[in-house]
């Protein structure tokens, strides 16, 4: 078969869609052309089939004669040996439609549609593969050839006596210390496997169906921190041990785990037997129509599936039902790791850790956006930005559909190309299609609109969200998923999302997924709602399964309190699935191949149910983020549970007591409520804690002498964790995303993009030019005489503050002591945001993805990866030079003397007179002052101005790719691809976690988590 499709590859448009259906009365088949085609009038064909070996009778509109139906008897293999035999149980025929040389295979229990490309030949391939069929012996159940007792077994015994014919691509929770502060991972503007974000798609269900009981929802012990669905019919998900699990369909080898490619119902472990230990931890996954893609700490890339067309980039065009590795042989040393990837239905794209796209696979339409039109890759290509202006060829944030790909560049522009058939593009021309990226047209949109966090591609439409948490979508609208309430036109431009009828708190957006023909999001409150089709239940919102032209709540009822909160969802073809906050799985809609991953017989559900992790092992003892204070440190294990260790005279370890602790102890949840036990992000200030749950909500704990809790109160320490006051927000407000800490103040985004902050104000670090009078609750940082479109990222230093905008501006406020707010002036405080002044950099380094503050120094990373710091230099904080001298303008991270592949950074972040960053690659290095080993190669009392690398010799093997780093005053600690925690430094007060107690440690020492579930 992979012969004939390839011989054949340029007369065959491949596209399928699959329903249910019974082994006798009414089949499909629906032959959709393209708009701007001769063929419109060639709609639909319908068949109506008998149960047997021949069809008896068939219908096509009003014109029947243009259908020949040959029954399987009649079917002569030899006259027709390049397309062989068509073989299901007793029923076997395929149809011709003469009128535009369309041919399209049928077998009796199925319903397909067909969009060729003009008059192009159309093969529909089936599923179980049609060069095999059933072996004697087995029959055709459920989409599986099994023996009878297998069928039964699987299927229950009902279907298994009806004898049935009946024979299946998602994002992620962060793992860095900045976890959520990007509207959508991929909406994010991270450049890197620290600060993921994602967008892809997938799934479906059916009217009369049993839905979940009310009961507890039962789940293994395995964590997920990252979920992908696409516009087939599989999923996957990444465990918070770096470990790829994916379910569905498996008739490409999509689930890599080299096995019978039988669809699974329940998640199976990716195959990684053969990867070095580079290339077993990974940090990000993506699936597409026929294949996956998953990506390592190490900005390494590994696909398995189909490869008809090339798309899994290894330089041939074998079908791998194991992951192999995407071949960068012929890139320049700085595209050899990439940050991003996305998979489409026949090619994927990846961002290197520069910020310069590539593609490969399939290029009909111009999807691979490399100007050379219609020219197939099997290797990585760059796409062509010649036309784009300087500041706009870096991209942040790349996602591929059907036939064309977006993304977002520093500036949060949106460009795509490809097919345009729907007006998909959003460049509001011609509706013609693409094979360079051009702008989608936000004229219409007002100023604040104007810059996107995430943009997400469907089949046929794109949505994306501002950074002020509003939604856009334009394309095709034909069941409603752009969700505007119009008469379900198409849109060339985007078109505004209606949240009209949404609460106040719910009309922020921070995640958006495009399926098919529906579309889903998530608030900042972690509300999931879907528009568009529903006629297999993939709204979730349990409601007759009618479409939706507007927003949907999905119905929770039946999920547990702690699982009412989603923080990712992946909206796929007809199914789509969602990860919750405390690292659970739950889909609903379409379960034809198992997609939705509940072991039971293939059911639609109209309500979300739980992915059956039950037959997995429990995850590694593990923690997805890490944050470090002046003396204690803290970190977010699996689940979302929070845990610090170190010193806790002002109850900064929120564990209830003032006792140091040398290992990790839980955080008391006494006061939080069920749907807030589950953090999302932690920070630590000098000897204050505070966590974001996934609820959006803020609490803090320890010190206050300064207002730093937020709690409105009396300045009184609190050993356990107390909510910020927020009763003087705006409802939309009241829910957050990201949050920050240092000393004595704190700081976070909202969901609607604003910044508040709280605490000492002593040199304008609140950012509200209000005579410089501490808070005890969030105030506003002004910004009023700023374009910002919305801010998506802050960090809180010393005795200031910083923050990047959606347009990819850096913004600083408060102590100018040192330079630090990188504005070239005369070092003077300053109470409102002034833009870091960018005038001297190259233009890829311009637009900056995110900003880190220390004591009295600033670095961050650029939309190229560069990194960049500014203000106090007297230890070497910058890491630009020798001289020691302070700079008030951002000056690049002296890089010389690092590997090729480790010149550009994925994370970084700033100590008290020292630096540390990640690259791409999974290795991390720090600059500056070591008086107590912070720099963690083996030294004390020594220092250096440029970039050393962290020793993790003694790591173990799968352990050396790091992830995330958190510099403090005195010790600095980070997180491996698997997890685990380790830390170096000053230890006087058992900051470092190992439980060995006081001692300086210029070496990492892995965190002690006995006390972890």
């Amino acid at each position: 078969m992979r012969l004939l499709v390839w011989l054949s590859r340029s007369l065959y448009a491949l596209f399928v869609v699959w329903f249910a259906a019974g082994c006798s009365g009414e089949y499909r088949v629906r032959l959709v052309y393209p708009d701007d085609t001769a063929w419109q009038r060639a709609v639909a064909v319908e068949l109506i089939v008998v149960e047997g070996d021949r069809c008896t009778s068939l219908v096509k509109g009003d014109r029947p004669d243009d259908l020949e139906m040959i029954a399987a008897s009649e079917f002569d293999a030899a006259a027709e040996p390049a397309l062989g035999r068509l073989r299901y149980g007793t029923l076997s025929f395929f149809a011709r439609v003469r009128d535009g040389d369309c041919l399209a295979f049928v077998e009796g229990c199925r319903t397909q549609e067909v969009r060729p490309r003009e008059s192009a030949t159309v093969l529909v391939l089936l599923e179980p593969r049609p060069e095999q069929g059933c072996a004697v012996g087995e029959q055709c159940s459920a989409g599986h050839c099994r023996v009878p007792d297998a069928a039964a077994a699987d299927s229950g015994a009902a279907d298994a006596a009806q004898g049935d014919l009946l024979g299946r691509d998602v994002s992620f929770r962060d793992a860095g210390a900045d976890a959520h502060a990007d509207a959508g991972g991929d909406a994010h503007a991270d450049a890197a496997p620290a600060d993921r974000v994602d967008s892809e798609a997938g799934l479906d269900a059916a009217p009369g169906l049993d839905t979940l009981d009310s009961g507890p929802i039962p789940q293994g012990a395995i964590t997920f921190v990252g979920l992908a669905a696409t516009s087939s019919n599989h999923a996957c998900a990444i465990s918070s041990s770096g470990d790829l699990y994916c379910w569905g369909s498996d008739f490409f080898g999509q689930l890599g785990d080299d096995a019978t490619l039988a669809n699974k119902h329940v998640p199976t472990a990716v195959d990684t037997t053969n990867l070095d230990a580079d290339g077993k931890a990974f940090t990000r996954i993506s699936v597409g129509s026929r294949g996956s893609c998953g990506l390592t700490g190490k900005g390494r890339v590994f696909c398995w599936g189909s490869n008809l067309d090339g798309q899994l980039g290894s330089g041939s065009f074998y079908d791998e039902a194991t992951p192999v590795a995407v071949d960068t042989t012929n890139l320049d040393a700085d595209a050899k790791g990439f940050s991003q990837i996305a998979v489409g239905s026949c090619h994927a794209c990846g961002i290197s850790l520069k910020g310069k796209a590539f593609c490969w696979g399939e290029d009909w339409y111009g999807q691979l956006g490399n100007s050379t039109g219609v020219s197939d890759s099997e290797l990585p290509i760059p796409v062509d930005t010649a036309n784009l202006d300087p500041d706009d060829k870096s991209f942040v944030q790349i996602t591929a559909g059907n036939f064309h790909t977006c993304g977002i560049t520093g500036r949060g522009k949106v460009f795509c190309w490809g097919v345009d058939s729907d007006g998909q593009l959003g460049d509001g021309a011609t509706i013609a299609d693409q094979a360079i990226p051009v702008a989608v047209d936000t004229a219409a949109l007002s100023a604040d609109d104007k810059a996107f966090v995430q943009v997400s591609v469907g089949a046929n439409h794109t949505c994306a969200i501002t950074g002020r948490g509003k939604a856009f979508c334009w394309g095709d609208d034909d069941s409603g998923q752009l969700g505007n309430d119009e008469d379900i036109a198409d849109a060339p431009v985007p078109v505004a999302v209606d949240a009209t009828a949404l609460s106040a708190d719910d009309k922020a957006f921070v995640k958006i997924s495009a399926g098919k023909e529906h579309t889903c999001a998530i608030t900042g409150m972690g509300k999931a709602f879907c528009w568009g089709r529903d006629d297999d239940g993939q709204l979730g919102d349990d409601a007759g399964l009618v479409a939706r032209h507007v927003p949907v709540a999905v119905d929770t009822t039946n999920l547990a309190a702690d699982d009412k909160a989603f923080v990712e969802i992946a909206a796929g073809y007809r199914s789509t699935c969602g990860l919750t906050g405390k690292g659970r799985i739950f889909c609903w809609g379409d379960d034809q191949s198992g997609q939705l991953g509940d072991d039971v017989s293939l059911v639609d559900q109209p309500i979300p149910v739980a992915v059956d992790t039950a037959h997995l092992a429990a995850a590694d003892k593990s923690f997805v983020q890490i944050t470090a204070g002046d003396f204690h440190t803290c970190g977010i294990a699996g689940e979302g549970m929070a845990f610090c260790w170190g010193h806790n005279r002002n109850g900064q370890l929120g564990d209830g007591t003032q006792e140091l602790e040398y290992i990790p102890v839980a955080v008391d949840p006494r006061n939080l409520s069920a749907h807030d036990k589950a953090f999302t992000q932690i920070v630590t200030g000098g000897d204050h804690t505070c966590g974001l749950t996934a609820a959006g909500q803020v609490f803090c704990w320890g010190y206050d002498g300064k207002g730093q809790l937020g709690d409105g109160g009396d300045l009184v320490d609190r050993i356990v964790p107390a909510a910020i006051d927020t009763a003087s927000l705006e409802p939309g407000d009241m829910a957050f995303r990201q949050i920050t800490a240092n000393k004595t103040h704190t700081c976070g985004i909202t969901v609607m993009g604003k910044a508040f902050c709280w605490g000492d104000d002593a040199a304008g670090q609140l950012g509200d030019d209000d005579n410089l009078v501490g808070k005890t609750i969030p105030v506003a940082v002004d910004t009023a005489g700023l374009q910002t479109g919305g801010l998506r990222y802050i960090a809180a230093g010393e005795s200031h503050t910083c923050a990047v905008t959606a347009m990819g501006q850096a913004l600083c406020w408060g102590s100018d002591q040192y330079g630090q707010l990188g504005d070239d002036a005369t070092c003077v405080n300053k109470h409102l945001p002034v833009v870091v002044a960018t005038a001297a950099l190259p233009s890829a380094a311009k637009s900056f993805v995110k900003v880190l503050a220390g004591w009295d120094h600033t670095c961050g990373i650029a939309a190229n990866g560069q990194a960049l710091c500014w203000g106090r230099d007297r230890l070497g904080a910058l890491g630009d030079d020798y001289s020691f001298a302070n700079k008030s303008l951002p000056v690049a991270v002296d890089v010389t003397n690092l590997p090729a592949d480790d010149k550009f950074f994925a994370g970084v972040s700033a100590g008290n007179e020292y630096s540390c960053g990640v690259t791409g690659k999974g290795r991390a290095y720090c600059w500056g002052n070591e008086s107590y080993g912070e720099l963690g190669n083996d030294e004390i009392l020594c220092l250096s101005y440029v970039p050393v690398a962290v020793a993790t010799l003694n790591f173990p093997a799968d352990d050396k790719c790091i992830v995330d780093i958190a510099a403090s005053r005195f010790h600095t600690c980070g997180i491996t691809g698997r997890g685990k925690a380790f830390c170096w430094g000053q230890d006087s007060d058992g900051a470092l976690g190992d439980g060995a107690g006081w001692g300086n440690k210029p070496l990492p020492s892995p965190v002690d988590t006995t006390n972890l579930p």
